[in-house]
């Protein structure tokens, strides 16, 4: 990857040189480095599981060239670290046992922080970090930069339906700012909790909802044409088909979650009671029963299909998946 710039520190003076990129000698043949990719990020278990230790260099007086020379001078001088990571906006010094080249963590970005290996070479122009030699031999998915693409690893899926390879399972997805973050895909759907809003962004364009309801192990499934989550309320297009039903009467707009105060059923975005509905979960016992007994009342989920024999089965889990309509 193209350098931008580079500050070479040899031992007792400084010399910049702004063809190359951040490079900063700790002792002769001892440098520092950075690069494009390194910098505004923060390699994953850099400051976490590897850390060593931190420190503040200068208060109250602007961050230069020094004072990163001042941490990489701390990294030699301490058993294990092989990497530093610097945030000028409050002169802290992170020291860190992480080494890229041994393990490659993805690498999430963090605006203000900057990220630098300790590594040996006869030159801070011609030493390579070790993002630098690995994207020169495999390809992002093992620099750090998983399901990305580009000559950056800079063009990464934000959601399961822009992968460009969509297998299922656990993924790697990333928000628009580049940081990473874990979800469960399943053709091009994404698994997404109803409570709470979308994850790190709202997709562009409608979205529709694949409803999987649970009963003990069997599993039925619902389609609707557009699923939308407003804080805690919940707007659901037309059913489109599915065996699980619509026992919600969607559509709807803005539902928030509705309770069936005299029953054993979980709150949920049920179609709102009237003096006629009930509610029962077969997951715990019933209302009634936990009543007689002075029990103090547990809740279950419900749904309902229309099929008797189904609707008699314990539903243990409700999960709602989106994907983009059209993908």
């Amino acid at each position: 990857m193209d350098a931008v710039w580079v500050l070479v520190l040899l031992c007792t003076f400084l010399w910049l040189d702004h063809q190359s990129l951040a490079s900063i000698s700790t002792t002769k043949g001892v440098y520092i480095k950075t690069n494009l990719m390194y910098e505004n990020t923060i390699p994953q278990g850099a400051i976490g599981a590897y850390a060593i230790a931190n420190f503040k260099i200068r208060l109250g007086k602007p961050w230069n060239a020094y004072n990163t020379w001042k941490c990489g001078r701390r990294c030699l001088a301490t058993a294990g670290c092989k990497s530093i990571v610097v945030r000028p906006s409050t002169q802290t010094c992170f020291l860190s046992k992480l080494d890229r080249c041994t393990v490659p963590t993805i690498i999430d970005k963090h605006a203000g922080f900057h990220y630098y290996e300790l590594i040996p070479g006869n030159s801070g122009r011609t030493s390579k970090t070790c993002y630098d030699i690995c994207v020169a031999e495999k390809d992002c998915e093992q620099c750090g930069r998983r399901n990305c693409l580009g000559e950056y690893c800079d063009i990464c899926p934000h959601h399961c339906w822009e992968n460009p390879l969509p297998p299922n399972g656990t993924q790697v997805l990333w928000n628009p700012t580049l940081l990473s973050y874990v979800a469960e895909c399943n053709n091009r759907y994404q698994l997404v909790v109803p409570s709470s809003a979308l994850p790190n962004d709202s997709p562009e364009g409608p979205l529709e909802l694949r409803l999987v309801v649970d009963y003990s192990g069997t599993i039925l499934e619902s389609f609707f044409d557009f699923y939308q989550v407003t804080g805690l309320k919940l707007s659901v297009g037309n059913f489109t088909n599915g065996t699980a039903g619509n026992w919600w009467d969607a559509p709807f707009l803005d539902r928030e979650k509705v309770a069936f105060n005299e029953s054993n059923c979980i709150s949920f975005y049920y179609s709102p009671p009237d003096d006629n509905s009930t509610c029962e979960s077969k997951a715990v016992i019933s209302y009634d029963e936990q009543t007689n007994l002075n029990l103090t009342l547990v809740r279950g989920l419900a749904w309902y299909t229309g099929d008797n024999v189904t609707d008699e089965i314990p539903v243990t889990n409700i999960q709602f998946w989106m994907r983009k309509i059209g993908c």
